[in-house]
């Protein structure tokens, strides 16, 4: 078993039982509180983003920077929703990747969660993954979110690609997804 393999398993296994104890390991960064608003489908809910509620349309949401601006802020998703039990209810909620792009040269992505709450989704905040990464797998295993992405070194230019592997592990808890494990 690699290294990354075993951090991986022992993260899954470990973490419940430590936040059972009343001692869950989360980033104090993370956005507070869920997003009131539901739809029938997570790619038209309500995410929390950078303190915005960003309501996606068919999976996307564009506006203008400022009135009359001909630039946009883009939120889009990046694909198609992974489903599975994401607060122990017994039915699918709805992970995904948000890109963010404020009209500069960024493209932000994000992690959120749709909950299913009795057949319309609820967005949560969205959790901060990088800067033009790239997202290798996007998976929900024992109540939790498993985000895989490559990134660069902090050195490295961006016009680079990225080949540092991450692995960012969340968790639903009261309505707010939050970081359980940053494996690297």
């Amino acid at each position: 078993m690699r290294v990354s393999e075993t951090l991986l398993w022992f993260t899954l296994t470990a973490i419940p039982f430590v936040a059972a104890a009343g001692q869950p390991l989360h980033s104090a960064l993370d956005s507070p509180s869920s997003v009131a608003s539901a739809a029938s489908d997570p790619l038209n809910a309500g995410y929390r983003l950078e303190g915005a509620l960003v309501r996606l349309q068919r999976g996307r949401s564009e506006v203008a920077v400022t009135a009359g601006s001909a630039s946009r802020v883009v939120t889009s998703v990046l694909a198609e929703p992974t489903l599975g039990d994401l607060d122990a209810d017994g039915d699918e909620d709805a992970a995904l990747v948000l890109i963010h792009s404020g009209g500069g040269s960024g493209s932000f992505y994000y992690a959120a969660v749709a909950r299913n709450v009795e057949g319309a989704y609820q967005g949560s905040n969205a959790v901060w993954l990088g800067d033009r990464i790239l997202v290798q797998d996007v998976a929900v295993r024992r109540g939790m979110l498993i985000v895989r992405y490559l990134e660069r070194a902090t050195q490295e230019p961006m016009a680079s690609a990225p080949t540092i592997p991450h692995t960012l592990i969340l968790k639903l808890e009261d309505g707010t997804l939050r970081v359980q494990a940053r494996l690297s």
